[in-house]
């Protein structure tokens, strides 16, 4: 989804893993239309939409995100950034 050649193959799948998140909170958002600079406002997210959407994510990567880390968040971009974040410092190499 985020036809890009600076990041990692990992990094694109973990995009690609949101994208798919996002764009299953509206059967009207196509997932091909979701690039880094679109914001949740245009993706018809209000704040209850973005509650659900944070669940959503949480369950999905096994994270836990507050609600100062949504904080800034505009765009489909600033939420994989964020999260992305998270989530590598709570994965542990056995």
């Amino acid at each position: 989804m985020f036809d890009t050649k600076t990041i990692s193959i990992a990094d694109r799948e973990f995009a690609d893993s949101v994208v798919r998140i996002i764009a299953a909170q509206d059967d009207e958002i196509d997932p091909s239309k979701v690039l880094p600079d679109t914001t949740f406002k245009s993706l018809g997210f209000d704040s209850f939409g973005m509650v659900s959407l944070m669940f959503a994510l949480e369950n999905e990567f096994h994270l836990e995100i507050t609600d100062e880390m949504l904080t800034g968040i505009k765009t489909v971009g600033d939420a994989i950034e964020r999260l992305h974040e998270l989530w590598e410092s709570n994965v542990t190499v056995t």
